[in-house]
């Protein structure tokens, strides 16, 4: 096969290579709504009553703060809140502090949106 021809073969596979990832990423962008919608109806009504007491205001517990999408969705994308939850009722750091350990159905839904990716 002529040099040229692969020449023009290889830049037609790496154009639809970043086609496909410009249109992946647009797609993902898109997404951001949909992904604070998910928190909006299936995370914060699990923060509230059993995160919020401690993690909001102007000095929430731990530096962590719950009260809002942007402030939940870094902490839990750190994998912080998730492991706390996680974590057996009398081991050292679990969350809610004082509190009953979150049912499997909330830590799934809390897991789901640490899973959901937006751009």
């Amino acid at each position: 096969m002529n040099k040229k021809l692969q020449f023009i073969i290889v830049g037609f596979l790496a154009f639809l290579a970043c086609e496909t990832n410009v249109e992946e990423d647009l797609n993902a962008a898109l997404d951001c709504s949909q992904v604070e919608e998910y928190y909006t109806e299936n995370v914060k009504p699990i923060l509230e009553p059993n995160c919020t007491v401690c993690h909001s205001g102007s000095s929430p517990s731990g530096g962590v703060s719950l009260d809002t999408y942007t402030t939940v969705y870094y902490a839990i994308k750190s994998g912080e809140v998730l492991d706390r939850i996680q974590r057996e009722s009398d081991d050292p750091g679990f969350m809610p502090s004082g509190g009953q350990k979150l049912s499997v159905e909330n830590i799934f839904v809390i897991q789901k949106f640490f899973e959901m990716e937006c751009q």
